[in-house]
């Protein structure tokens, strides 16, 4: 998150207003199988938590990064 880099490609624009862009490489996982988190921001930190969403949902991670 932080250093995010600043490159914007032919078809895309940078917004100027704060913002978080991000998304997970896979959409489900099982009980201690990793998922990798790709983020874009241009904010000094974001607070990533994780909810793992079923009959109970309930968070499963949360840490300022």
């Amino acid at each position: 998150a932080n250093g995010a880099s600043r490159t914007a490609y032919a078809d895309q624009t940078l917004p100027t207003a704060p913002y978080v862009a991000g998304y997970a490489d896979q959409l489900s996982v099982a009980p201690n199988e990793t998922v990798h988190f790709h983020l874009a921001t241009n904010v000094e930190s974001v607070r990533l938590v994780v909810e793992r969403i079923g009959l109970v949902n309930r968070t499963v991670f949360e840490q300022d990064l």
